[in-house]
């Protein structure tokens, strides 16, 4: 079976926990990460075999991404669950899903608009 592309997106403390548990799966790949950090991007894709990307946006493009797995603070967890399920990815987000209802109800509904 083929490993599930995925790319982290927000770098911190928590991404290098969830990156350590993929690089010891046998169903997950870590092919990408995106922080608005360039730095911290780079430094990340080193310790994790990964490719940092330029932008939320160019990480989407990847054509061979399966989903995207957002680190993010909660207040930007919609824009980067819609952007990522527009986009044709699997989105899957921390905990909690995000700061209101209004938004975790929208979150879910273009996952099941999109088929993501």
């Amino acid at each position: 079976m083929e490993k599930v592309k995925v790319g982290i997106v927000g770098i911190g403390w928590w991404s290098d926990v969830l990156a350590g548990i993929i690089e010891s799966s046998d169903k997950l790949d870590l092919r990408a990460c995106y922080t608005r950090s360039k730095d911290k991007a780079t430094a990340f894709a080193t310790k994790f075999k990964c490719e940092a990307m330029e932008s939320y946006e160019s990480l989407l493009a990847l054509g061979d991404l399966d989903g995207v797995i957002l680190t993010t603070p909660n207040s930007a967890h919609r824009a980067g669950a819609e952007a990522a399920s527009r986009s044709g990815k699997h989105v899957f987000v921390e905990k909690p899903i995000s700061n209101t209802l209004e938004d975790g109800r929208a979150m879910i509904g273009v996952c099941e608009t999109t088929g993501v």
